[in-house]
């Protein structure tokens, strides 16, 4: 079990504080069949490379800044220990498709031409890419089940739990978690690999989906997980093999 704090604990009042302590928050847990979600990892949230937020923003106006990359660095771990015990792994891309009858897009800000998908910022960045065997879904809403397929295809291949990692903490992350959660998925949100562009909104996106939908750890407890995970796969086979 991870030590860490979390993002929202020091912005806590007394008052708050107390709260929490009146009321248990009790933990969804993890399924038997889980399956790892990479949410809009792409060069217009990370940039193309570690720098402050403030610089960042000059090139890449939807950039998040040094928290990006931090969250790639413990990406990059997660993600081998998903490959190393099986666990399918699916990325979204957020591309926008500018339409006129799309509410989403009245609030956000860029440009007013349809996005060229070959540009760079539409592409997901080198270090966290996927490789082969992994599954890549375009979407143009926050939720990574809005307006997809993703859902028949979490059916089709028997998940239980979705663990989500990625950008931003308070927009997508949040969206699609609170979506699973409805859909009665198990929801696992790794808190040091999503990242937000304010953070507040980070942390408070956080404690949110802690109190009332879904589970939010860090990533040793995902990766200790899914040692078990391997394990029971092992354990089944050698029984099946008996």
């Amino acid at each position: 079990m991870s030590t860490e704090t979390h993002a929202w604990e020091p912005l806590l009042t007394p008052r708050d504080r107390e709260f929490l302590k009146a009321r248990s928050v009790r933990e969804r847990g993890f399924g038997s069949r889980p399956a790892l979600i990479v949410v809009d990892m792409q060069h217009m949230a990370c940039g193309d490379k570690d720098e402050d937020i403030l610089t960042m923003i000059k090139r890449w106006p939807s950039g998040c800044g040094h928290e990006a990359w931090a969250a790639i660095d413990k990406q990059k771990v997660l993600l081998e220990a998903c490959r190393t015990s099986g666990v399918p792994i699916i990325y979204t891309r957020y591309v926008p498709q500018l339409i006129k009858f799309d509410g989403f897009a009245k609030k956000r800000m860029g440009t007013t031409q349809q996005p060229v998908i070959t540009d760079q910022q539409w592409q997901i960045v080198a270090d966290v890419a996927p490789s082969e065997g992994d599954i890549v879904l375009d979407k143009s809403y926050a939720s990574v089940l809005y307006g997809t397929p993703l859902s028949s295809w979490l059916v089709a291949m028997g998940i239980d739990t979705t663990i989500l990692i990625g950008n931003s903490t308070g927009g997508c992350v949040r969206a699609s978690a609170v979506d699973l959660t409805t859909h009665n998925y198990n929801v696992v949100v790794v808190e040091d690999c999503v990242f937000d562009r304010v953070e507040l909104s980070h942390a408070a996106a956080l404690l949110d989906l802690w109190m009332k939908y879904c589970d939010v750890v860090f990533s040793d407890t995902v990766i200790g997980y899914l040692g078990d995970v391997r394990e029971g796969e092992r354990r089944l086979s050698a029984a099946a093999g008996a």
